[in-house]
């Protein structure tokens, strides 16, 4: 798959095909983008496709103790423990956020709301079990050793509305290491699709596409 680069070179040279590319910024043209390929990628998903494992790229996030409520006036309160960061915000689908949790010997964590946990505590098996919240864009992991902070680290899964986010937070491996290099990680996006994507961009910019976007798009008429 093509990086962020290739995607903006192309669409650069489709819009001087046109008109003058000068006036579009790089941040921009991506921010188009961005949301054309959000919008391939939910609806591929509400149509029960299913989602190439290189469009699900995994992150590996380091966990650290604080507290469930995340409010720093207040001292007390159940210890957790979340991710150090918030992280970036994942697509939606009609079947909710396109994101999973796991260990990191691959085991899922499931999600659960912060008030169904407190239910939790009380049942037998449940009460034990690993699970996850989202509290104000952090990962809070229930039910994990808070003592000695096991699990260190979580892998994180998905589709998420700008994948850049992901360059700003750190990954597990330590300091000077991020979870994305917008240089030379791909796009998640499907090479199928790129056509469609661009198709989509440019008609933002009220521009067309050329022949070859149209027989692409006669490939992919769902789109």
């Amino acid at each position: 798959m093509p990086t962020i680069n290739k995607h903006i070179s192309a669409i650069r040279i489709l819009i001087k095909e046109q008109t003058d590319d000068s006036v579009y910024t790089d941040q921009f043209l991506y921010f188009l983008l961005t949301g054309a390929a959000a919008t391939i990628n939910r609806r591929n998903i509400e149509k029960d496709r299913k989602i190439s494992p290189w469009n699900l790229p995994s992150y590996c996030i380091s966990l650290e103790k604080s507290k469930s409520h995340d409010c720093s006036c207040v001292p007390v309160g159940c210890d957790v423990l979340s991710s150090k960061t918030k992280i970036p915000t994942p697509l939606n689908s009609d079947n909710g956020p396109v994101i999973k949790v796991f260990t990191m010997d691959h085991i899922e964590i499931y999600p659960v709301s912060e008030e169904d946990q407190k239910a939790s505590m009380l049942h037998p098996i449940k009460k034990n079990k690993l699970s996850y919240s989202i509290v104000n864009g952090k990962i809070v992991l229930w039910n994990g050793d808070t003592v000695r902070g096991i699990p260190r680290n979580i892998i994180v899964r998905g589709l998420f509305n700008d994948v850049t986010e992901w360059a700003d937070i750190e990954s597990c491996e330590g300091e000077g290491s991020c979870c994305y290099d917008i240089e030379n990680d791909n796009f998640p996006l499907d090479e199928d699709y790129a056509f469609t994507a661009y198709a989509m961009v440019l008609s933002q910019l009220g521009l067309a596409l050329q022949k070859k976007s149209d027989d692409n798009n006669n490939n992919n008429p769902e789109i």
